[in-house]
């Protein structure tokens, strides 16, 4: 299978992933297949070019190997998902996005779930679908995923679907929190401050959120305070 690349790979690049492609096989055996590859474009320090196809050639090989729908590693194929769902390397592909991580969710329900579910609740390459989306994440916060939480939590406060239930919401939000999710801190805070009319705890919320670099809740605080 061949690669389209998103982006042409530079000079520095393709000297980079030579000097370092060989430490592959380690990524391979802890399943961290994606994390390789966002290593590897995340790199700051990278020098000239002394291999011009390098990079697709290994690049390509190893894809054409994680790629395939034999291939019944749920990690590997929602790797591949993930590619194709942020277009990180490969053409963003919504199709394809869906393809991998079905395959992936039928190996294992851990991988994939969560973002089936979000491709479902914004109609990301299939008819938008809360009641899916919802069967998808729940799966997925079964396994302490804290965006799958954070997600039911907006569900159930907006009423995506189903209806609306604010004790639900507050308890996701708070399990999306102890999951280290720090936009639920907005989120549960917004929900005291909107719903439950409770501004000392959405005071909190907020403050705790800035203190994690989230500028949200400074605007928030500001607007808690003009009120």
């Amino acid at each position: 299978m061949k690669l389209m690349l998103s982006t042409i790979p530079s000079n520095e690049e393709i000297k980079y992933f030579c000097s370092i492609k060989t430490n592959f096989d380690d990524y391979i055996k802890t399943g961290d297949v994606l994390l390789f590859y966002e290593n590897f474009l995340e790199q700051k320090n990278r020098e000239e070019l002394i291999n011009s196809h390098c990079f697709e050639n290994v690049f390509n090989f190893h894809y054409s190997l994680l790629s395939t729908e034999s291939n019944t590693n749920p990690s590997y194929l929602q790797d591949v998902g993930v590619l194709y769902f942020y277009g990180k390397v490969v053409k963003k592909d919504y199709l394809m996005a869906k393809k991998f991580l079905e395959l992936a969710f039928k190996q294992n329900k851990r991988y994939g779930s969560y973002l089936l579910g979000k491709m479902y609740f914004e109609g990301l390459g299939v008819e938008k679908s809360y009641l899916i989306a919802k069967e998808y994440l729940e799966i997925s916060s079964s396994f302490n995923d804290s965006d799958a939480l954070d997600n039911l939590g907006l569900i159930y406060q907006y009423g995506f679907g189903v209806e609306r239930d604010y004790l639900k919401a507050e308890n996701y939000f708070k399990l999306a929190i102890s999951n280290e999710y720090d936009m639920a801190y907005i989120h549960l805070g917004l929900l005291y401050e909107n719903v439950n009319k409770d501004y000392n705890k959405a005071r909190e919320c907020y403050i705790e959120s800035t203190s994690r670099g989230l500028v949200n809740g400074y605007f928030n605080l500001g607007n808690l305070y003009a009120e």
